[in-house]
């Protein structure tokens, strides 16, 4: 079994073509859980591919944007409050 760990990415873009770049990036290797957050289990390369992809989305760029990518401890310590994004509201750019 590949060894994973659990990640969380968050971002602030000002521009609507990067975030939506950003945002299919983050697709691609976890799941929404706020407007901005994801969360991944990546392996170490998975990491590194990410960290490549998001890299080079932001290369050249004029408009501020940040992201940042955490490693977090295990799920069972997570607790929610409030409302759940367990699916993607329509009204999310």
């Amino acid at each position: 079994m590949t060894d994973t760990r659990r990640y969380v990415v968050a971002y602030d873009v000002t521009s609507n073509r990067l975030r939506r770049r950003i945002r299919t990036i983050c697709r691609a290797y976890g799941g929404r859980c706020q407007y901005s957050l994801f969360e991944m289990y990546l392996t170490e390369h998975e990491r590194a591919e990410l960290i490549t992809k998001i890299g080079d989305a932001l290369s050249g760029r004029d408009e501020f944007a940040s992201v940042k990518i955490y490693s977090v401890g295990p799920a069972t310590n997570d607790t929610t409050l409030g409302d759940d994004l367990a699916t993607e509201p329509e009204n999310v750019v």
